[in-house]
């Protein structure tokens, strides 16, 4: 496979991963946002992506290459 193959076969399994987590304390704590990337691994739509994309998030939503979009979950984490 040339590297535009492997590019071709991969790039629709990329999704973005747009967070929302706490920062702060008492009358400090805020909501921030974050994004990040991952990948689709299964059929069953688990996703693999880095730690500190998901660390603290309290909502997550995932959005996929044709642009639609699901809220996630962590199921299972790694520091």
């Amino acid at each position: 496979m040339t590297p535009a193959d492997i590019y071709a076969k991969g790039y629709p399994s990329v999704v973005q991963i747009n967070v929302v987590a706490p920062q702060g304390s008492g009358r400090r704590l805020q909501q921030v946002s974050g994004t990040g990337t991952g990948i689709v691994i299964d059929s069953s739509g688990d996703i693999l992506t880095n730690y500190h994309v998901i660390d603290g998030a309290t909502n997550i939503e995932v959005v996929f290459d044709d642009g639609s979009s699901v809220t996630g979950s962590v199921v299972g984490s790694d520091k």
